[in-house]
């Protein structure tokens, strides 16, 4: 596990113990839905996802919300940055009391899949009552054989950088981060994902709210 933060911004990562159980769970059920989602691309190349913002995200991705899946992927991955933040003083430390899942969703890639910078903005809901906020994104690399992870993050904040000067990390950097590896982030944190050379890379995102 490592944490690597430039101005701003940071990214923390891990490998899950039950990653060949899991993705034993998932990828069948990936397979079987292919039809459903395989125009589903917007946004992508080369690819396909389950993400939607309607109402029925959650059904059409149920598989994704098992507890089998969300324990060892969000909750834990949850707990262990902030827990790491709490004992090496990295502030600002998350002010959350709880936290939900606001979306879920897997994007399938074939040779030269990509997809351009976004990120998954910051917003408020109400949630019984309470006030949640955008907080975390979550990626999952559910399958990937290609040498090197294509996920690269810019930080653009003009407020301590040149006008002309980005900074970008680009996990293929980092040789432990690979199929089986959970990588979580603030979810306004700028991202890309580069083509990929050898197809059916697969990654499971989750969008997390915070309760104050």
């Amino acid at each position: 596990m490592s944490f690597i933060s430039i101005i701003s911004q940071f990214l923390y990562y891990r490998t899950i113990p039950e990653h060949e159980e899991i993705k034993k769970q998932l990828m069948p059920k990936i397979l079987e839905q292919e039809e459903k989602f395989k125009n589903n691309n917007i946004g992508i190349e080369n690819a396909y996802t389950s993400y939607s913002i309607d109402k029925d995200w959650c059904e059409n991705n149920s598989l994704l919300t098992e507890p089998s899946v969300v324990k060892p992927v969000v909750l834990q991955t949850i707990d262990e940055v902030v827990n790491h933040m709490k004992n090496n003083d990295l502030y600002p430390i998350p002010p959350y009391k709880e936290y939900f899942i606001s979306n879920a969703w897997y994007t399938r890639y074939n040779t030269g899949g990509s997809f351009d910078y976004h990120n998954h903005e910051n917003s408020q809901h109400i949630i019984d009552g309470q006030v949640a906020h955008t907080a975390f994104s979550i990626i999952y690399i559910l399958n990937d054989q290609n040498v090197g992870n294509s996920t690269v993050f810019m930080n653009h904040d003009r407020n301590y950088l040149s006008i002309y000067k980005d900074i970008e990390i680009d996990t293929a950097d980092y040789s432990d981060i690979k199929e089986g590896t959970v990588i979580i982030f603030p979810s306004n944190f700028h991202h890309k994902v580069k083509r990929i050379k050898i197809p059916n890379r697969m990654t499971v995102s989750y969008n997390i709210l915070g309760v104050l």
